[in-house]
Protein backbone atom coordinates (compact mmCIF):
# COMPACT_ATOMS: atom_id res chain seq x y z
CA UNK A 1 0.00 0.00 0.00
CA UNK A 2 2.81 2.49 1.16
CA UNK A 3 4.05 1.79 -2.75
CA UNK A 4 0.99 2.46 -4.04
CA UNK A 5 0.60 5.74 -2.28
CA UNK A 6 3.96 6.95 -2.68
CA UNK A 7 4.17 9.25 -5.30
CA UNK A 8 0.51 11.13 -4.23
CA UNK A 9 2.28 11.29 -0.92
CA UNK A 10 5.64 13.13 -2.30
CA UNK A 11 3.40 15.46 -4.01
CA UNK A 12 1.86 16.28 -0.83
CA UNK A 13 4.71 16.69 0.84
CA UNK A 14 6.35 19.08 -2.10
CA UNK A 15 3.23 21.35 -2.18
CA UNK A 16 3.33 21.49 1.40
CA UNK A 17 7.22 21.84 1.98
CA UNK A 18 6.90 24.66 -1.03
CA UNK A 19 3.74 26.39 0.70
CA UNK A 20 5.91 26.42 4.02
CA UNK A 21 8.56 28.25 2.10
CA UNK A 22 6.16 30.81 0.85
CA UNK A 23 4.82 31.88 4.61
CA UNK A 24 1.39 29.30 3.18
CA UNK A 25 1.26 26.81 5.78
CA UNK A 26 2.81 26.94 9.02
CA UNK A 27 6.16 25.53 9.65
CA UNK A 28 5.48 24.09 13.01
CA UNK A 29 5.69 20.44 11.40
CA UNK A 30 7.67 19.14 8.65
CA UNK A 31 6.14 18.36 5.16
CA UNK A 32 6.26 14.60 5.15
CA UNK A 33 4.76 14.35 8.84
CA UNK A 34 2.41 17.06 8.13
CA UNK A 35 1.33 15.15 4.75
CA UNK A 36 1.04 11.71 6.47
CA UNK A 37 -0.75 13.49 9.42
CA UNK A 38 -3.28 15.52 6.35
CA UNK A 39 -3.67 12.37 5.11
CA UNK A 40 -5.06 10.57 8.28
CA UNK A 41 -7.43 13.36 9.23
CA UNK A 42 -8.94 13.11 5.84
CA UNK A 43 -9.22 9.50 5.90
CA UNK A 44 -11.07 10.05 9.40
CA UNK A 45 -13.35 12.56 7.88
CA UNK A 46 -14.64 9.69 5.18
CA UNK A 47 -15.17 7.50 7.38
CA UNK A 48 -17.34 9.80 9.42
CA UNK A 49 -19.14 10.69 6.17
CA UNK A 50 -18.97 6.65 4.98
CA UNK A 51 -20.75 5.81 8.68
CA UNK A 52 -23.08 8.58 8.37
CA UNK A 53 -21.95 11.05 10.83
CA UNK A 54 -20.92 13.51 9.05
CA UNK A 55 -22.37 14.82 5.32
CA UNK A 56 -19.84 16.43 3.35
CA UNK A 57 -19.96 17.45 -0.35
CA UNK A 58 -15.99 17.67 -0.51
CA UNK A 59 -15.87 21.70 0.31
CA UNK A 60 -15.67 20.59 4.67
CA UNK A 61 -13.11 17.91 3.81
CA UNK A 62 -11.30 20.49 2.14
CA UNK A 63 -11.08 23.50 3.95
CA UNK A 64 -10.38 21.23 6.92
CA UNK A 65 -7.18 20.41 5.28
CA UNK A 66 -6.25 23.85 4.11
CA UNK A 67 -6.95 24.89 7.95
CA UNK A 68 -4.77 21.99 9.22
CA UNK A 69 -2.01 23.01 7.05
CA UNK A 70 -2.22 26.94 8.66
CA UNK A 71 -3.84 28.52 5.79
CA UNK A 72 -6.52 30.85 7.68
CA UNK A 73 -10.03 29.65 8.17
CA UNK A 74 -12.02 32.61 5.75
CA UNK A 75 -9.28 32.07 3.31
CA UNK A 76 -9.42 27.94 3.00
CA UNK A 77 -13.05 28.44 3.12
CA UNK A 78 -13.44 30.95 0.32
CA UNK A 79 -10.73 28.86 -1.87
CA UNK A 80 -12.89 25.40 -1.17
CA UNK A 81 -16.16 27.17 -1.90
CA UNK A 82 -14.85 28.71 -5.02
CA UNK A 83 -13.06 25.00 -6.42
CA UNK A 84 -16.55 23.51 -5.98
CA UNK A 85 -18.17 25.89 -7.04
CA UNK A 86 -16.13 25.96 -10.33
CA UNK A 87 -17.78 22.59 -10.93
CA UNK A 88 -14.05 20.13 -10.16
CA UNK A 89 -14.91 16.95 -9.16
CA UNK A 90 -11.92 16.05 -7.77
CA UNK A 91 -10.46 17.93 -5.22
CA UNK A 92 -6.72 18.21 -7.47
CA UNK A 93 -8.72 19.02 -10.83
CA UNK A 94 -8.28 22.45 -11.74
CA UNK A 95 -6.09 23.52 -9.16
CA UNK A 96 -2.30 24.43 -10.62
CA UNK A 97 -0.73 24.82 -7.06
CA UNK A 98 1.32 21.37 -7.82
CA UNK A 99 4.03 23.02 -10.50
CA UNK A 100 7.40 23.62 -8.67
CA UNK A 101 7.25 27.37 -9.87
CA UNK A 102 3.97 28.54 -7.94
CA UNK A 103 3.63 31.58 -6.04
CA UNK A 104 1.33 30.04 -3.42
CA UNK A 105 0.51 32.85 -1.71
CA UNK A 106 -1.86 33.96 -5.04
CA UNK A 107 -3.88 31.19 -3.68
CA UNK A 108 -4.25 32.45 -0.11
CA UNK A 109 -4.79 35.90 1.17
CA UNK A 110 -2.88 36.01 5.14
CA UNK A 111 -0.67 34.14 6.16
CA UNK A 112 -0.79 31.73 8.83
CA UNK A 113 -2.33 32.54 11.87
CA UNK A 114 -4.66 30.89 14.79
CA UNK A 115 -8.49 30.83 14.11
CA UNK A 116 -10.89 29.56 15.59
CA UNK A 117 -12.77 26.73 13.93
CA UNK A 118 -16.38 27.10 13.52
CA UNK A 119 -19.03 23.92 13.02
CA UNK A 120 -20.69 23.56 10.15
CA UNK A 121 -24.30 23.55 11.46
CA UNK A 122 -25.88 23.39 14.94
CA UNK A 123 -25.40 19.25 14.48
CA UNK A 124 -22.16 19.87 13.03
CA UNK A 125 -23.55 18.32 9.25
CA UNK A 126 -23.30 20.21 6.20
CA UNK A 127 -26.50 19.95 3.71
CA UNK A 128 -24.95 17.88 1.26
CA UNK A 129 -24.06 14.01 0.99
CA UNK A 130 -20.46 13.77 -0.44
CA UNK A 131 -19.31 12.87 -3.69
CA UNK A 132 -16.16 11.82 -2.88
CA UNK A 133 -16.99 8.85 -0.90
CA UNK A 134 -19.19 6.90 -3.56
Amino acid sequence: MSELLSPARDTVAGILARGQRQGVFHTSVPPGPLSRALEAHLLALLDSVNFGTWADDGTGAATAALIVAGVGQDDAASTAQRLHGAGHSHPSEGVSCASPGTDMRTTSRTRHSSHPRRPAGPDGRSSSASSWSR
